[in-house]
């Protein structure tokens, strides 16, 4: 079994959806230090079935609301696993980059691939997955 307290937490992690406290799959957050709620800017969010995605824009207006966390390198193994990130380059539905938020950290997201199929997306105009009116 995995030692968390082995392992120090030292990435960011600014999660949106699923991932968050409430989500279905915060569960791999377990042992990950919460951190606060802030907002990610430049960014809208996307229904795509029962999931969401973001993707980048130029929208000064558009933000996406999200939760930073303090992770170790054995949850971003198991979230990269999740998210089907095959790393750099490889043909990923999420490429994870790195985002600032509106309170300044500097974190690693999940964000759709250039290539993220478009069909039956929505746009959540409000940024929150879990209050997306």
């Amino acid at each position: 079994m995995w030692n968390f307290s082995g392992d120090l937490m030292k990435h960011y992690l600014i999660v949106y959806g699923s991932l968050r406290r409430g989500g279905e799959f915060h569960l791999y957050l377990s042992g990950a230090e919460f951190i606060c709620d802030d907002i990610l800017e430049g960014y809208y969010m996307l229904r795509a079935g029962d999931y969401p995605v973001i993707k980048k824009t130029e929208d000064n207006d558009a933000s996406v609301f999200v939760e930073i966390y303090r992770i170790n390198s054995y949850h971003l193994t198991k979230i990269e696993e999740l998210e089907g990130y095959a790393g750099p380059g490889m043909n990923n539905e999420y490429e994870r980059i790195t985002a600032i938020t509106s309170k300044g950290y500097s974190g690693f997201v999940y964000t759709a691939a250039e290539d993220f199929p478009s069909d039956n997306l929505s746009r959540i105009i409000s940024g929150d997955w879990f209050n997306p009116d």
